[in-house]
């Protein structure tokens, strides 16, 4: 079972702050525990009250005096917020980030509570930006990320889109759900890290006209969750998708987009034999219309189609793969009894995979369902 992590949120003056409701909410769903800081100028977006009812925690101020009143006739308090909040944490995300608290940062300053808990941590550091693309490209802030950079402080990547100032360019604040999949990456072992790793996903199609397709009903689920576990372990993702029914994040290394089976091949063939690690997750498809019509088919005209079979991709694969390469395959069976498993074994076998994951016709589509894993011997 995941442990329960401490992550303090520090909202700064951008605003896409009014965005960061949504990750608390997010990063709630992670089952994390959030706490939340503003800064001054944050205080124009977003409101404490809303954060503290959405995190059920008080939210900081980022000035050092304001943490507690002092009682009458008390001059001072001994207090060091920002060290016992350094110890108490597990992740300090800046969502989102502007140019001002990312040179503050940069210059390692300590003019308010986030700044000095950033100096005093241990643990990791999240920034994720948000603001102008002119400002973004400028000169000093790009230096000013690159010298955190430097010192292992994360700093994601920026959406494309309508800026506030109405104009269309890089530096908007990422969706709360890819951050809330980079503090989750934050905070999981990278057990996988300097590990290549290619993950075929999605159904291919083959034309019987221009508008018409032979297909199948995979949804590209189980491939985007593979690469969602292995992201998060650490692993550079590379995606060769198929037709899917479900969005991709846009963290991965980089993503192929591939139609027919011959597509499928020629991607893999280029792309194979440089990964550590090969998911052949993707439902290719076993047969072709032996003579597509290079003109739409009139509806209702009785039409019967031969099909020709097509190579096993996977086994193709399989007999060139290098002594240092795992090879993950999968198999879909009607169920999961003792022929399907000596199928699956058989299949493991036949196209040289390390190890093959067999199941059944129910789980096709679905968000859960059960399977058998066929390890090497």
């Amino acid at each position: 079972m995941k442990t329960m992590k401490t992550i303090l949120l520090v909202i700064t003056g951008s605003i896409a702050a009014v965005r960061t409701p949504e990750i608390v909410r997010v990063l709630q769903k992670q089952g994390h525990q959030v706490h939340c800081l503003l800064t001054k100028s944050a205080q124009h977006f977003v409101t404490a009250e809303a954060l503290a009812a959405l995190s059920r925690n008080p939210v900081l101020e980022n000035e050092f005096f304001s943490l507690e009143k002092i009682p009458e006739g008390i001059l001072a308090l001994p207090s060091f917020p920002h060290l016992d909040l350094a110890k108490n944490i597990d992740l300090l995300l800046i969502a989102p980030a502007s140019a001002e608290s990312i040179a503050r940062l940069a210059q390692g300053r300590a003019s308010g509570l986030f700044e000095a808990i950033a100096l005093s941590t241990k643990v990791p550091i999240l920034i994720a930006p948000a603001m102008n693309s002119d400002m973004l490209e400028n000169a000093f802030v790009q230096e000013n990320i690159t010298r955190l950079e430097k010192k292992n402080v994360s700093v994601l990547p920026t959406e494309k889109g309508m800026l506030a100032c109405g104009k269309e360019g890089w530096g908007k604040l990422l969706s709360p759900e890819t951050i809330a999949l980079f503090a989750e990456r934050a905070l999981t072992k990278q057990d996988l890290s300097q590990k290549k790793v290619l993950i075929t996903l999605g159904g291919t199609q083959e034309p019987l006209d221009p508008v018409r397709t032979l297909g199948n009903k995979s949804s590209g689920k189980m491939g985007v969750a593979l690469a969602k576990e292995c992201f998060l372990r650490g692993a550079e993702v590379y995606l060769i998708a198929a037709h899917i029914s479900i969005n991709i994040p846009p963290v991965f290394h980089t993503c192929h987009h591939v139609s027919s089976h011959q597509d499928m091949k020629n991607m893999l063939q280029k792309n194979t034999e440089e990964m550590d690690i090969v998911f052949f997750a993707a439902a290719v498809s076993d047969f072709a219309p032996e003579n597509p019509s290079e003109k739409k088919i009139p509806s209702g005209e009785e039409k019967r189609i031969s099909l020709n079979p097509l190579s096993d991709i996977a086994a193709e694969m399989g007999k060139k793969k290098k002594s240092h390469q795992c090879f993950v395959g999968f198999a879909l069976q009607d169920t999961l009894e003792k022929d399907a498993q000596e199928k699956a074994e058989e299949k493991k076998r036949k196209k040289n995979m390390d190890f093959l994951f067999l199941n059944a016709l129910s789980t096709l589509g679905s968000e859960k369902g059960k399977g058998i894993l066929f390890s090497a011997q």
